[in-house]
């Protein structure tokens, strides 16, 4: 005779399963959010360090067509003002008159010093974070605040060395002691007004020498400038006939 009593019943792994399943969801789940967020963070860095890096090679064009426009002062006596155009997108635009120094001196065939000035020339500079593009002595460079070692030549300014003759050609920007600043998203105009130039020529010269100090944005790119320009490691210009120095003053609105 068979007893009667409870029947236990035995598992079939369903109730595991279902416990599995939840926790394989929620691992899954975790790893689609987790992937979604990392991919959200890098791609907006990324979108926004590729947004940066445009505004400044958009400003740089700018820069360097405004630097075009603008030398037309330097180059032609019949010129007196000229202007161009900054798109600031977040950006500032300044203009001050200290900064780089270029001392120049002048030698002539008997080792007597013909001309010896300090030119200080200051500059029109377009900024973003720490990022900058200059107008600078009539060249463009670009560099990163603080950090003079980092910047390059994107225009040279008229520094030039051969077998025979040395010019020096520059842009020095009046501010009188004043320094002006605009910033926003909107475009913003700037001019320039010759108010001096002076042209000084040396027909019995035998040297010239260029030193840049004060406390230049740009070093490296100065170093670049007179390097490629013919001058020597020290900024000198030996054994030539003739020298000419060319500096324009001028004046900044915007």
């Amino acid at each position: 005779m068979t007893g009667i009593g409870p029947r236990v019943r035995r598992g079939d792994g369903n109730g595991d399963r279902a416990v599995s399943e939840v926790i394989a969801f929620v691992l899954v789940f975790s790893i689609i959010i987790g992937s979604v967020g990392i991919l959200y963070m890098t791609g907006f860095q990324s979108m926004t360090d590729f947004q940066e890096g445009e505004q400044m090679r958009n400003a740089e064009r700018a820069m360097s067509a405004l630097g075009e426009n603008l030398n037309d002062v330097q180059r032609n006596r019949g010129i007196e003002e000229r202007s161009g155009e900054l798109s600031l997108r977040g950006g500032t635009v300044s203009s001050t008159d200290d900064g780089t120094t270029l001392e120049i001196s002048v030698d002539d065939t008997s080792g007597t010093s013909v001309f010896d000035e300090n030119v200080e020339l200051g500059s029109i500079t377009y900024q973003q974070d720490s990022s900058l593009i200059a107008y600078e002595g009539g060249g463009v460079f670009r560099g990163v605040e603080g950090e003079p070692s980092q910047s390059v030549v994107i225009d040279r300014p008229r520094l030039t060395c051969t077998d025979t003759a040395a010019v020096i050609s520059v842009v020095k920007i009046s501010g009188g002691g004043d320094e002006r600043s605009i910033g926003g998203e909107d475009n913003v105009e700037v001019t320039v007004m010759e108010s001096e130039t002076r042209v000084e020529t040396f027909s019995d010269a035998d040297r010239v020498e260029i030193d840049v100090g004060g406390t230049p944005a740009y070093e490296n790119g100065w170093d670049t400038v007179l390097s490629e320009n013919g001058w020597d490691s020290t900024g000198t210009c030996d054994s030539i006939s003739t020298a000419t120095v060319r500096i324009v003053e001028v004046e900044v609105d915007f």
